[in-house]
């Protein structure tokens, strides 16, 4: 009996209380570190980084690829009272703006000469452990601008054997016109004609991102009648070299063929050559009269004229035209004094009988 009541109280000295709940007053979190910031996933590029330009126009832009970048990640550590600890993990962003340029580029190009500017975006996002680069530069794009409107260098070359050549034909028709007119006043005909080559100053191909130039050559020969007057018989009285009254039919004109080749390789378009020819004339009729005395003559006349001509080109490629013009009707008065110490002449008055006519006809269009 003793015993047993012995090993009872060793029993109950040995037994240990349950511990008390877990009082959980985390979680408790460590600093972020890195894993890796926001890798570059691409190469960014500007192609070409020369281009040209016009005047006046808007400005060609190169191709640009700007950085993309994929997520960083950061890393820290969780713990607890109760529980066992943890490591979390977060995305690290950055945000690309659109392409800029530095300096900002026209919106058309005003002067000729050089533009240089820089290709950038900004970026940002991040954090304190990988904070975002900020300004990205891509590249330097430098621009040639040219004007195609400036002023052509033109050159002329010396063509007299040719005037010549033209005018013995021509000339020649003159001279018999001439030769059954005795009596008449005249001035000319005076024969012309010059070749210029031009080349204007360069365009700019945007597409081929290529300074191409103009090309344009011109010939033209002719001859030009100036004054070509006659009194009209049986309708003048004239008292020795004093005094004349009657009626004067005149003329005036000039008489010319061309030739142009053009090559506008901005334009995309072909080559073209041209040829042509054009008369134009004045005639009119003049009544009134002169009066001389010693050095001092006075002229007053009233006058009907009408001026107006024909031309024809043909093009290859393109049309082949005639246009015929009647530049004016007109009555006009007219003056002229001359001495020996000045000369005046004047037109006193002129009325415009109708309006200039021109009407164009196309013998072979050009096709669509």
């Amino acid at each position: 009996m003793i015993v047993s009541l012995g090993v009872l109280c060793e029993s109950v000295l040995a037994w240990d209380p349950p511990p008390p709940p877990c009082e959980e007053k985390g979680p408790y979190y460590g600093a972020w570190y890195l894993g890796e910031c926001p890798p570059l996933i691409n190469s960014p590029s500007m192609s070409p980084n020369k281009l040209c330009g016009n005047v006046g126009e808007a400005p060609c832009k190169p191709s640009v690829t700007p950085p993309a970048f994929g997520n960083g990640i950061k890393y820290r550590d969780v713990s607890y009272d109760c529980d066992d600890p943890k490591t979390e993990t977060n995305t690290i962003t950055y945000s690309v703006s659109e392409v800029m340029w530095d300096p900002p580029i026209p919106e058309k190009w005003q002067d000729e000469g050089t533009f240089e500017s820089t290709a950038y975006v900004e970026v940002t996002g991040g954090d304190d452990l990988c904070p975002a680069p900020g300004r990205y530069e891509i590249g330097k794009v430098l621009w040639t601008i040219v004007d195609p409107e400036s002023d052509d260098p033109t050159f002329t070359l010396d063509v007299q054997q040719v005037v010549d050549a033209f005018y013995s034909g021509i000339g020649a028709v003159i001279n018999a016109v001439l030769d059954v007119t005795p009596g008449c006043e005249i001035t000319g005909p005076e024969p012309y004609g010059e070749i210029t080559y031009s080349m204007p100053s360069k365009c700019c191909a945007c597409d081929r991102n290529e300074i191409l130039s103009f090309k344009k050559a011109k010939g033209e020969v002719g001859v030009e009648l100036k004054k070509f007057e006659c009194a009209v018989p049986g309708l003048g009285y004239q008292y020795k070299d004093w005094f004349w009254i009657g009626i004067i039919g005149y003329a005036s004109g000039k008489v010319s063929v061309h030739a142009t080749y053009i090559d506008e390789p901005c334009d995309n378009g072909p080559v073209v050559v041209c040829t042509g020819g054009s008369v134009t004339a004045t005639l009119g009729f003049k009544a009134g009269g002169t009066v001389n005395i010693r050095a001092c003559s006075v002229s007053v006349y009233g006058a009907a004229e009408a001026t107006g001509g024909v031309s024809g080109e043909a093009c290859s490629p393109g049309s082949t035209s005639v246009t015929f013009k009647l530049e004016s009707l007109k009555l006009k008065g007219h003056a002229y004094v001359k001495t020996v110490f000045f000369q005046c002449e004047k037109e006193l008055w002129e009325i415009e009988l109708s309006p200039p006519i021109v009407k164009t006809i196309e013998i072979f269009p050009p096709s669509a």
